[in-house]
């Protein structure tokens, strides 16, 4: 360990255009995570929306899966560029060093000098990172295995208000639900969190079965990339809330109805559709 960091500190300094760059690679490693999410997300979209039948779905558990691919590229881009950030490893190196001036580590050449191919390494060194590639290899194909279990484990709503379930492998399971297997309803508005101090609001609805099962799809459940996305989530809802006798269905957070059609954006019709949801 001393050695190691005793090699570094020998090392000459890094100029601010390599630090720049380690600075930009670190911080894009991180929005590799919101470029994989919505590439996860559109795909799931496509595999659930692929019937025309399907209105809306709440994905399972099994979607969790895909943090594994998504959180080992990430960390993997983090720990790499901070690596190389920590021992001056050069980019493009530093013109206030003379050539020649670190003759004892081929990592003192920046990437795109030709004089470090002359500088030959240590075998050692060389079986350490071939070893911690093939182990780097063997983990991502590990993450990328299991993230394929994510993409199809979903509950569907279909227009003619059945419900169907799909395991990880896209399988169907068990038989559909049907309008007489309703049991109770509940609808729901609820914070999901905070972005730069303005709330997060959703609406949606719980319904239980006859055998105790129950579903819930919000107004993030459905397609929301249709033009109508807004005005089919409150329609899908109203008309499966007129399924239920009045002593059977539940309401909660019925107060926040005006926060959260501000924060979906909903016009005056759509408000209107929605305080009449969540009337009782």
């Amino acid at each position: 360990m001393r050695r190691k960091k005793r090699s570094a500190t020998r090392r000459p300094p890094l100029s601010l255009l390599d630090k720049f760059i380690y600075g930009l690679l670190i911080a894009a490693s991180c929005f590799v995570f919101l470029c994989l999410t919505f590439f996860w997300e559109d795909l799931r979209n496509t595999i659930a929306f692929r019937d025309p039948s399907v209105v809306a779905y709440a994905g399972h558990a099994s979607a969790l899966l895909f943090l594994f691919l998504a959180g080992y590229l990430v960390v993997s881009g983090i720990v790499f560029f901070s690596v190389l950030l920590t021992y001056k490893k050069p980019i493009f190196g530093n013109s206030k060093i003379k050539y020649g001036q670190y003759p004892w580590d081929k990592d003192c050449y920046p990437l795109f000098d030709h004089g470090r191919r002359h500088v030959t390494g240590k075998a050692s060194r060389k079986r350490f990172h071939r070893h911690m590639l093939v182990a780097w290899g063997i983990g991502l194909l590990l993450a990328a295995f299991l993230s394929v279990f994510s993409f199809c484990g979903r509950d569907c709503l279909c227009r003619d208000n059945s419900i169907v379930s799909y395991n990880m492998v896209n399988r169907q399971t068990g038989s559909p639900y049907s309008e007489k297997d309703y049991s109770r309803l509940t609808l729901y508005i609820k914070r999901v969190g905070t972005y730069r101090t303005a709330s997060l609001w959703r609406y949606g609805i719980t319904i239980e079965m006859n055998d105790g099962k129950r579903f819930s799809f919000s107004n993030r459940d459905f397609h929301w990339r249709e033009e109508r996305y807004r005005d089919n989530c409150l329609e899908k809802m109203l008309e499966i809330k007129a399924l239920f006798p009045p002593e059977a269905i539940s309401i909660s957070g019925e107060k926040n109805i005006d926060k959260a059609a501000a924060h979906l954006g909903l016009n005056d019709e759509q408000t209107q559709l929605l305080h009449e949801l969540f009337s009782s």
